[in-house]
């Protein structure tokens, strides 16, 4: 047997005492009948006091901290069952202690409730110091979920009484801290399916951290607003066997699964959330004793003989089988590779297997010490390509981070703003336009010099207006000279441009959450704030103002006269980089590397995604004669076309 087993690190977020208190907890929860809903005063918040009988008390107790009753511990309020509501508690912690005293809800028989806790030792110099997770069959999985919607960053006051506001409703929940108006957290997706359960606190009760003051009432009322749409990557690896769980001390990790005594294998098949990951801990118990086991597998098919390049997420420790070769092994448990090392899952590894021509098994063993139990695939080279979309032709590895392209129809060329300042120039205003042909091939890399990181580009005539840092230029494209440079010395981030063939030019500023007007060698700033959050991609489109409005997702019609704003469609998450007509419908596209075809009722599909190789998707051209798009894919260097069909 080899010693993999010393790979993973023993230890926690929490100690042996906290892990033994959440088993008694799970016992008590398991014998009680569901709860009676406790009535609500008409008004107001329930006040709990925690010498009430009301609370169960799975450890800790009833003390006194800062001149006040307090509770040190974990312990839930077992005559209630709510699936939304408000809850309020003051929290006191020491300083730069590792405590995590927090809130529990919706907590149920078989060890699964919702969770948010505060990190005081990583406060304020880590955006994790307030973190929701969900917790099942016993196993907290904060590893697995991290980041926008899980974690955020809070500056905790130690040793004073903080107050936590905790409201839940749905799939969503938030997080208030002090008398802050604003959440410090927002949860767009609580992981576990929404319904009653009891309500609580959690903390140590070694003297680090204290509750007061604990109330609650129903949140029949709450509303959130509408959570982000999801939106998978290319080459996700969804369709999963699991098996039941064995002892880590009991498989080898460097000897194929099917070469090991390890009885009759029972399999369950599994789909991967969106994201890709592969929650093992919602489908697998743990088990007492050490770290736990699984084997994983999964089918890829391949066209040809080719080598996969699979980006890979796990915790804590892998070992991965391509057709019953092993590959890889590697360890990402809590401290395994420096002391402040988290193991917070992520596509953080990128391994090479060879693939065979037609299907060809990925085996994954896969072990859980602590902190969250699961895995995602990727393949890295994938690209999505809907039916009717197929590549053209590419311009590879030869412009400087290409932001924009635009099409003269009557001189049959494309105009690219190279935005580097890095790699091509090293100063401001040492940028360039560069010329392309009609089928891509690269006529002028310094066409029109002397531009400050241009971006996005408006042909009206025989002007070609460019944004760049600070100012709107206008370029004479039969000269190929600058006419005349408008500068805006109060923009933030002038970034796209468009306008009918007269009249004014609009430019919008993403980091000023502006719209500018610009008619007659003047700019007026024509919208800011509000409804117009981080514009970027502007597109005319008759009588109304198309504006792709990062901040919340949305994609935007302003009317041109009344100034009047209507949402269009709503997107997942992404920076909104080009917005083109096409007939009787739209192409938008995110920078990320998604493009998408919207209808005139705002629904949508996507038609194009480059995310899994990580190429971007930038402020791209659509040619109506070859009803195809030119985009332009910033770092990674290209001009490529696409054909988009109908």
């Amino acid at each position: 047997m080899r010693s993999c087993a010393r790979l993973l690190c023993m230890r926690a977020d929490v100690t042996c005492v906290d892990v033994a208190r959440a088993a008694l907890l799970m016992v008590l929860v398991s014998m009680l009948a569901p709860g009676a809903c406790f009535a609500q005063e008409s008004a107001g918040m329930e006040t709990v006091p925690f010498t009430s009988e009301r609370w169960t008390v799975a450890g800790g107790g009833a003390t006194e901290h800062l001149d006040r009753e307090a509770f040190a511990g974990f312990a839930y309020i077992s005559d209630v069952e709510l699936a939304d509501a408000v809850i309020e508690v003051d929290i006191a912690m020491a300083a730069r202690r590792r405590s995590y005293p927090g809130l529990v809800f919706r907590m149920g028989a078989g060890g699964d409730y919702e969770s948010f806790y505060i990190r005081p030792h990583r406060s304020p110099l880590y955006p994790d110091a307030l973190q929701y997770t969900p917790v099942f069959k016993n196993v907290s999985s904060w590893q697995l979920y991290s980041g926008d919607g899980f974690t955020a960053l809070y500056d905790v006051t130690p040793d004073e009484w903080i107050t936590i506001r905790l409201e839940f409703a749905g799939s969503q929940a938030r997080v208030f801290v002090g008398d802050d108006p604003d959440p410090a957290l927002v949860v767009d997706e609580l992981q576990h399916e929404p319904g009653p359960g009891f309500i609580g606190v959690r903390g140590p009760a070694d003297g680090t951290a204290y509750f007061s003051n604990f109330s609650y009432r129903a949140g029949d009322d709450l509303v959130f607003e509408s959570a982000p749409l999801l939106d998978s990557s290319a080459g996700l690896l969804m369709d999963w066997e699991i098996s039941q769980g064995f002892k880590m001390a009991a498989i080898d990790l460097e000897t194929p699964y099917d070469e090991q005594d390890l009885g009759e294998l029972e399999w369950q098949s599994v789909t991967a959330l969106p994201n890709g990951l592969v929650d093992v801990a919602r489908l697998v118990p743990r088990t007492p004793g050490g770290p736990d086991c699984i084997i994983a597998r999964t089918t890829v098919v391949a066209d040809e003989e080719r080598t996969m390049a699979l980006a890979l997420g796990y915790s804590d420790l892998v070992s991965v089988y391509i057709n019953g070769k092993h590959e890889f092994l590697a360890n990402s448990a809590y401290t395994s590779r420096d002391p402040s090392f988290l193991g917070i899952l992520g596509l953080s590894d990128v391994i090479y297997l060879p693939l065979r021509a037609g299907e060809n098994e990925l085996v994954l063993l896969l072990a859980e010490s602590f902190g969250g139990w699961g895995f995602l695939c990727r393949d890295r080279e994938a690209v999505f390509e809907a039916d009717g979309v197929a590549e053209r032709w590419s311009l590879d590895d030869v412009l400087l981070t290409p932001e924009s392209v635009v099409f003269d129809a009557a001189r049959d060329v494309f105009y690219v703003t190279n935005y580097d300042v890095f790699r091509g120039s090293d100063a401001l205003g040492g940028q360039a336009i560069s010329t392309l042909s009609a089928d891509g091939a690269l006529l002028d890399a310094r066409w029109v010099g002397g531009l400050r990181q241009p971006t996005g580009m408006l042909l009206r005539g025989d002007r070609l207006f460019v944004v760049e840092r600070g100012a709107l230029v206008e370029v004479d494209v039969e000269t190929a000279e600058i006419a005349a440079r408008h500068e805006l010395p109060t923009s933030l981030f002038l970034n796209d441009v468009t306008g009918a063939d007269s009249g004014p030019v609009y430019v919008s500023d993403t980091e000023g959450s502006a719209i500018y007007r610009f008619e007659n060698g003047e700019f007026e700033l024509w919208l800011e704030g509000g409804e117009i959050g981080r514009p970027n991609a502007l597109c005319m489109d008759g009588g109304r103002l198309l504006v792709g409005c990062t901040a919340d997702r949305r994609l935007k019609a302003v009317d041109v006269e009344t100034a009047e704003i209507s949402t269009v469609a709503e997107f997942p998450e992404g920076i909104f980089d080009g917005i083109k007509l096409a007939g009787d419908e739209l192409l938008v596209s995110h920078w990320e590397g998604r493009l998408y075809r919207v209808a005139d009722d705002g629904t949508y599909e996507k038609i194009l995604d480059t995310t899994g190789p990580g190429v971007q998707l930038a402020d791209f051209e659509y040619v109506e004669r070859d009803h195809a798009v030119v985009i332009p894919t910033f770092n990674d260097g290209r001009v490529v076309s696409y054909s988009v069909g109908r």
